[in-house]
Formats: structure tokens, C-alpha cells, sequence
């Protein structure tokens, strides 16, 4: 079977990356006049930056005709608007860091980036909620969170690049979904662009005939429409955190101490044997860890801490 970096849909040609369709320049022109001339790309060599997203590390990449960079949402309202009149396919961006090639275009179009809505709008302590335009970087939603006592528990591997429009498009997890679950389990309202420029808010103060479109939205990957705004739900932050790492004799041991204490980890990393990764960690602790014949549970414990381990565990003292 071909791997997905050369495999073909039907009716798809893959267009060498050296080679971009010209727009007709009315199309170009109506663009400036939504976001100004500074804010969209023709030439090759920007374009070029825009031909994939992390994806594209297996080398498939295909040119966009246009990248926008709109500031608003009415900005991206207007983009859209001149695509669907001109016939030209949208592309929603956030960061790029997303493994879905779901920021690539395939065939071509408008590449609408969303990075200059980068702001924070609004936090809501005592309502537990944060709202922040879709190009906010999902670490700032942490950190303004943390300031105040709260947490946003979804955290992606790329959190400090990411947008958390981006996070709400392809419905990203992390580390802490096995106690907090997953994008969608936080988002309370969105704002968005349909297809043909409409504006529609959902959720939380937007419009109750479409509240199954915010459902929709999320994990959508920007097929169904451009979101710009993001409001989302927020915990209480743990009273205290800690991480435990503790070697078993086999990997049904292992399995049963995690399952004896699910409800207080937030993170768990179970490893039958990953010398590279686990060695070195074993050398950082308190005790040299020899882990040639081990089963390894990792784990992030939050909360009121009771563990129930039980013999034969042997613990390592780490700090992560």
C-alpha cells in the first residue's frame, strides 16, 4: 500500500511546486482592496513558504496562487467573499504545525492565514472562560490562564506554535487527554466564515438555530468554514502536581497500578522497554536505574494524591 506521502486520490494530479496557476489579476486586485496591498502574497518565493504545513516534511507540497493575511473577521468575511465569487478554493492557516495536511493546498488557491488575529479578547475568571481570535498561540492561552488561577488543560505538542483556532480545526489532544480530554470538551462558542462570507456565531451568545454547526466545527479541519474567534471553557487549576516513575516486574504489574489510580493521573506513558528515551531519565533521579528487564509507567499525578502501587515497585525519584 503507498505510503500517504505518494499516494493518490482519484482525479487529484500533483502539481510540481515550481509552477503556480497565475490569478487573474482582478482576483489579486480585490483582495488588497479587503486586507491592503502589504497583506497578500503572489510572488513564487513567498508562496512558496505557504506549499505545505508539518505534513509536508514527506516532501508533498503543492504552490498556493495567493496567500491573505487578514486582520479581522470581517477582513476574512470580505477574503472569502471574493474567492467564492472568483471560483478560487480557500485554505484556512493557523501555525502550519498541524500532520493532517489540512493547511496544504492540493490544488492550488488562496491560502487564508490567520496569524495576524493573534490577540486575546477577553478573560472571564469567575465565568471560567477565556475568548481569543483563532490565531492565538495555545501557550498564551496557558499562561493568561495559569495568572489567574485557572488551566486550560488540552496541550498539543506544539503548543508553544501553535494557533488555538488550529487546535479547535483538527480537534487537537495532547499528554493530559486521558484525565481532561480532548479540544472539543473546552470550546464554548466560536466564530466563523462560511463559505459564502457569512459571519455565524455559535455556542455561548451566538445563534441557537445553528448549534449544531459548533459540534460540526470542531475537528472540521477548515472544510466547512474559517474559524476566527474561540471561547473557550476553563478548570481550576490543580492544587499540586507530581511525577512518579516506578519499574515492574512484567507489563500486566504495570497496567494494574495505572488502573488502581486513573482518577489522580493526568499524564501516563507506559514503555515495555525504551532504553534511548528512559536510560537517561533513570540517570537524572535520585538512584542509577538499570532498565534492562523492566516495564516502565510514567505518570503525572494532580490533585489529592492516595496511590494504590502495591510490591514489586521499584520508584525513581524524577522531576520533570
Amino acid at each position: 500500500m503507498a505510503s500517504p506521502a505518494n499516494r493518490r486520490w482519484p482525479g487529484e494530479r500533483r502539481r510540481p511546486l515550481e509552477f503556480a496557476r497565475m490569478l487573474d489579476r482582478r482576483v489579486v486586485r480585490d483582495l488588497e482592496r479587503q486586507v491592503d496591498v502589504p497583506h497578500v502574497y503572489t510572488r513564487a518565493a513567498d508562496l512558496a513558504a505557504y506549499a505545505y504545513d508539518s505534513w509536508g516534511a514527506s516532501g508533498e507540497r503543492h504552490l498556493p496562487d495567493v496567500v491573505v493575511f487578514p486582520g479581522t473577521t470581517e477582513e476574512v468575511a470580505g477574503v472569502v467573499e471574493v474567492c467564492a465569487f472568483h471560483g478560487v478554493p480557500v485554505i484556512p492557516r493557523g501555525a502550519g504545525t498541524g500532520y493532517a495536511a489540512g493547511a496544504t493546498p492540493a490544488h492550488g488557491g488562496a491560502v487564508v492565514c490567520l496569524t495576524r488575529m493573534n490577540r486575546v479578547l477577553g478573560l472571564e475568571p469567575d465565568a471560567l472562560r477565556i475568548q481569543a481570535e483563532a490565531g492565538a498561540i495555545t501557550r498564551e492561552i496557558h499562561v493568561r490562564s495559569a495568572a489567574v488561577g485557572l488551566y486550560y488543560p488540552p496541550d498539543p505538542g506544539s503548543s508553544t506554535t501553535c494557533t488555538i483556532g488550529g487546535n479547535v480545526a483538527c480537534n487537537a489532544a495532547g499528554p493530559h487527554t486521558l484525565r481532561y480530554g480532548v479540544t472539543a470538551d473546552y470550546v464554548a462558542g466560536l466564530t466563523a466564515v462560511l463559505a459564502d462570507g457569512r459571519i455565524v456565531r455559535l455556542g455561548e451568545g451566538g445563534d441557537r438555530s445553528l448549534a449544531d454547526l459548533l459540534v460540526l466545527l470542531t475537528g472540521s479541519e477548515g472544510t466547512l468554514a474559517i474559524i476566527t474567534e474561540v471561547l473557550l471553557r476553563l478548570v481550576p487549576a490543580p492544587v499540586a502536581r507530581a511525577t512518579l516513575a516506578a519499574t515492574f516486574p512484567s507489563m500486566e504489574r504495570a497496567a494494574d497500578a495505572v488502573a488502581a489510580n486513573l482518577s489522580a493521573i493526568e499524564i501516563f506513558v507506559k514503555s515495555p522497554l525504551e532504553r534511548d528515551t528512559i536510560s537517561p531519565c533513570g540517570k537524572s533521579g535520585r538512584e542509577r536505574w538499570n532498565a534492562t528487564n523492566s516495564s516502565c509507567a510514567l505518570c503525572v499525578f494532580v490533585g489529592t494524591i492516595f496511590l494504590t502501587i502495591g510490591p514489586p515497585a521499584r520508584f525513581l525519584g524524577l522531576r520533570l
